[in-house]
């Protein structure tokens, strides 16, 4: 894969580090987290309302605003 696209998809994730997410679980359940970083270009660290971190799939989130 090209760098420079992965590079430019790392930025554009940052840019939820901060914000309130949904966090969709495999057994249909959810729960809300915080980004807290970017892991690579698929792959946040969110906390959840313990303070754990998880690395969580961008496609297994969705934004709460």
């Amino acid at each position: 894969m090209n760098t420079t696209i992965t590079s430019e998809k790392i930025e554009i994730n940052k840019r939820m580090i901060g914000k309130a997410v949904n966090v969709l679980r495999k057994d249909g359940s959810s729960w809300v987290g915080e980004v807290e970083g970017v892991k690579d270009e698929t792959t946040l660290t969110i906390s959840d309302n313990s303070g754990n971190l998880h690395q969580i799939d961008l496609f297994d989130i969705r934004s709460l605003t």
